[in-house]
C-alpha cells in the first residue's frame, strides 16, 4: 500500500481513500517519484503513470479520478457520473464533491493541507485543498456546505482528515497572515508562536481542524508528518524551493481496493 490513510474515514462504508506522499512512482530528481502534477514540467508519461498508481491504490479506473486547476480560492466542483475529467480539471477551484459512485476526487500539495470528508455511510466524498489564503477565504466551509448540499445531510454526518503539510516549527509567516487568519478564527492565537523579529510560526493543520470545527464537523483526526521536514517523504515547495512534485490526496466512493502490502515496501 502507498501512502496513508486515516483511521476515521477508514471506518466509512464503501469508501476508499489515500494520503499520498512521493513514494512509489517514476519521476527522476527533481520530481521523485510519484509526482501527479503535469504543471511541473515533468514529463507527461511518467505523470499519467504515477496517476495510474494512484487509481490503482485507491481502485477506480482511468477517466474516475477528478482533480481541478487550484488556485488558493473558495470555489467547490460538484462532479456527477458523467463529467469529462479533463474539463473539471481545467475548472479553477479548491475543491471537489461527489455523490457519485465510483468516482474520486482529489486535491495535489506541496505543503498546503489536503482535507479529505465524507458522509459517515459513506454517501459523499470530498476533497479540500487548504493553503492560508484559501482558510481565510472559506473554502473549508464552502466544502462543507457543497457536501452537505449534494448529500442532503448535515455537517455533523461528516468525518474528515487532515493530511500531510506543513509543519509549525517550518512555517514562518508574517503579521499579516495571522491577522487574516483571525478574520475566520477568533482564537488563532493559540495556533501561532513567536519566530524571528515580527515573524510567527503559524499551524496550518491545526488551522484546518480549526475550521472544520467552526463549520460543524466534529470528527476529524490528522495524518502524517511534516511535509517539509521529511522531504523523503513528502513533496515541500518551501523546503525545495519551489522545484518539486506535488502529491495528490484522494478520496472515492468505492470500496477499498485489497491490496498486499508486501508489494509496496
Amino acid at each position: 500500500m502507498l501512502g496513508e490513510q486515516s483511521p476515521l474515514l477508514a471506518q466509512v462504508p464503501r469508501v476508499s481513500h489515500r494520503f499520498l506522499g512521493r513514494v512509489g512512482g517514476t519521476s527522476p530528481h527533481p520530481w521523485r517519484s510519484l509526482n501527479t502534477s503535469f504543471d511541473v514540467d515533468d514529463a507527461p508519461g511518467r505523470v499519467e503513470e504515477n496517476l495510474a498508481r494512484v487509481r490503482f491504490q485507491v481502485g477506480v479506473p482511468k477517466g474516475a479520478l477528478f482533480a481541478c486547476t487550484q488556485v488558493h480560492g473558495a470555489e467547490v466542483v460538484a462532479v456527477a457520473a458523467h463529467d469529462d475529467a479533463a474539463l473539471v480539471l481545467a475548472t479553477k477551484a479548491d475543491a471537489l464533491v461527489t455523490r457519485a459512485r465510483g468516482l474520486a476526487v482529489g486535491v495535489r500539495t506541496a505543503d498546503c493541507a489536503p482535507i479529505l470528508l465524507a458522509v459517515d455511510d459513506g454517501d459523499g466524498v470530498a476533497a479540500v485543498h487548504v493553503g492560508w489564503r484559501g482558510a481565510v477565504a472559506g473554502v473549508v466551509a464552502r466544502a462543507v456546505e457543497a457536501l452537505c448540499r449534494e448529500a442532503a445531510t448535515t455537517p455533523a454526518r461528516l468525518v474528515a482528515s487532515v493530511g500531510p503539510c506543513i509543519g509549525q516549527d517550518a512555517f514562518e509567516v508574517g503579521p499579516e497572515v495571522v491577522a487574516a487568519a483571525r478574520t475566520v478564527v477568533s482564537d488563532v492565537d493559540a495556533l501561532v508562536r513567536p519566530g524571528r523579529a515580527d515573524r510567527v510560526h503559524l499551524d496550518l493543520g491545526g488551522l484546518a481542524l480549526a475550521l472544520l470545527a467552526r463549520a460543524g464537523v466534529a470528527r476529524a483526526d490528522r495524518v502524517g508528518a511534516c511535509t517539509a521536514t521529511h522531504t523523503d517523504r513528502y513533496f515541500s515547495h518551501r523546503a525545495e524551493h519551489g522545484q518539486t512534485g506535488r502529491q495528490l490526496s484522494v478520496i472515492a466512493r468505492t470500496d477499498p481496493p485489497q491490496l498486499d502490502d508486501e508489494a509496496f515496501r
